[in-house]
């Protein structure tokens, strides 16, 4: 399979089947076809997937393994200097716009946007971005700004 981000793996103790998702579960997958989404499939640490016959076509991403936060943090922590100093910039003029359609068309055009767009479709990244702003994120907006100014 292509476009298979792997982001850490954590060592399973106990690989039994259990009744509930959790540490050691498996997901079986057949005549699948996931077509168009920002992220084909978000597993989390110690999932195992059995798939067959199971298409990806046109996703952002194909599978993402561990956390959609920590893979968009990382590629923040890839950028440059001045990249870093745009980012910061582009992210305080889309945090002062209320409006959240308009938010969304300003982190569809912003660089920040596109260089989170390697990892999830933009729409992806205007809901990952926008659930933040909004306080509803599973990190926080100082995170984020932190990680841009290489904190």
């Amino acid at each position: 399979m292509t476009n298979v981000i792997q982001f850490r793996r954590k060592k399973v103790v106990d690989t039994k089947p259990e009744k509930n998702f959790s540490m050691g579960s498996s997901i079986k997958m057949t005549n699948c076809h996931l077509e168009g989404n920002g992220i084909g499939m978000l597993l989390g640490d110690g999932v195992e997937v059995n798939m067959d016959n199971t298409r990806f076509v046109n996703n952002g991403t194909g599978i993402i393994a561990g956390s959609l936060d920590e893979q968009l943090l990382q590629m923040l922590k890839t950028a440059t200097t001045t990249e870093r100093f745009n980012y910061a910039n582009e992210l305080s003029n889309i945090v002062d716009e209320p409006d959240t359609k308009k938010r969304q068309e300003l982190i569809k055009k912003s660089n920040l946007g596109q260089k989170l767009s390697t990892v999830a479709n933009v729409a992806t990244v205007g809901s990952w971005l926008g659930g933040i702003i909004g306080g509803v994120g599973s990190i926080d907006l100082n995170t984020v700004m932190q990680t841009i100014m290489g904190g």
